[in-house]
């Protein structure tokens, strides 16, 4: 089965994007299964009780990979593909084992991913809060040299996100940018498109 894996910084957005795309795609039960340290869970939950429980203003909260299985409709058939939603990715060696095990599992994923959505928070690029750094840098630095990379530009629903997605345009310019909010579904369209044609 094709693989999409969700990047980026912590309180990006990942998990909200990853629970809210889901949703757009007519899944109100959601089966994920995780990896951590070895073992598997398996979390089955509505999409309202996933948003509530796994989706936090407090950094890592996601500490393991989550993988959701989905499927889109293509004509008169559908396509399936997993969605792996990851732990947030940082500059520099993390003090915790646990959140520094989870980004090199998130890492170690990447490359055999068959496309990668690095999401990024426009609303904090625009306020200037420096959410763009290194970090960003080096993963759109690997995207271009892979391919099948797209930057989601998320949280325009708030604001200064539209000078934030401009300034991420321009930074990346060699990448495909698609603006989206994972709270009010802006973009899902696209986003769909974009897997469509990539998976």
């Amino acid at each position: 089965m094709r693989r999409t894996a969700v990047i980026g910084r912590p309180n990006a957005g990942k998990t909200a994007f990853t629970i809210s795309f889901a949703a757009y795609l007519g899944f109100q039960s959601l089966r994920f299964v995780r990896y951590a340290a070895g073992e598997t869970v398996k979390l089955e939950m509505t999409t309202d009780v996933a948003t509530r429980d796994l989706v936090s203003p407090s950094p890592h909260k996601t500490t393991s990979v989550q993988t959701l299985q989905l499927e889109c409709a293509v004509g008169k058939g559908k396509r399936q593909f997993e969605l792996l939603d990851t732990c947030g990715l940082v500059e520099g060696i993390h003090p915790q084992r646990d959140i520094r095990l989870a980004m090199a599992e998130s890492l170690l994923l990447l490359k055999d991913a068959d496309l990668v959505m690095h999401v990024i928070d426009a609303a904090a690029v625009g306020s200037d809060q420096g959410s763009m750094g290194s970090l960003e840098e080096e993963l759109a630095g690997w995207g271009c040299t892979r391919g099948n990379y797209v930057i989601l530009a998320n949280k325009m629903d708030l604001a200064a996100s539209q000078s934030g997605c401009e300034a991420i345009r321009r930074s990346f310019s060699q990448l495909p940018v698609l603006a989206i909010s994972a709270r009010t579904g802006q973009g899902f369209r696209e986003v769909k498109q974009y897997v469509l044609r990539v998976l």
